[in-house]
């Protein structure tokens, strides 16, 4: 397979100055967008893995921010998309699957073995489910990032030995 070339700058074009991710020019989207954190904490997902342990995040995905996708099979409509969603927690910005209606309950699966990804816990939308990523290839409960079914909620969460990070972060915004 063969490598492209990847902008290593992009990284340092992410600014560290509050909570909520925003790309500074939202009328573009490429492997050099800037995304602008506007607090003190970025967590970005580098590595995950489906149920089975295959990767789910290769450098020579599309890039977020500087920082490589995360490749899902969405099903949708009786068709396979194939999906690369930001791995920044937050950014909910995604290549592929734009013929796929909001709303629409989708499969998930991974796109090495095809199979589902497991479900975590309902999602707070109240229509779909939370679908299991493992951020290590034991995956182990502890180490997960879990994507909602429904296309087009952006609820996510990113757990971390039994934390949920995003609460975290949540948390200390509001108390500012």
């Amino acid at each position: 397979m063969a490598t492209r070339s990847r902008d290593r700058d992009a990284r340092r074009n992410v600014k560290t100055t509050g909570v909520h991710i925003r790309k500074t020019d939202p009328s573009t989207w490429s492997g050099r967008a800037q995304v602008e954190l506007i607090d003190d904490a970025l967590v970005v997902v580098t590595q995950a893995y489906c149920h089975q342990g295959h990767p789910l995040v290769q450098e020579d995905h599309p890039l977020f921010g500087g920082f490589p996708g995360l490749r899902l099979d969405v099903k949708a409509g009786g068709q396979v998309h194939a999906v690369y969603l930001s791995p920044i927690h937050g950014h909910d910005e995604k290549v592929g699957g734009e013929s796929i209606p909001a709303g629409t309950v989708c499969g998930v699966a991974c796109p090495v073995c095809h199979e589902e990804l497991p479900e975590y816990a309902p999602c707070a939308c109240g229509k779909g489910r939370l679908r299991a990523i493992h951020l290590s290839a034991e995956h182990k409960d502890a180490h997960v990032a879990a994507v909602c079914e429904v296309w087009g909620c952006a609820r996510s969460r990113v757990i971390d030995e039994w934390e949920v990070l995003s609460e975290i972060l949540e948390a200390e915004a509001a108390l500012g």
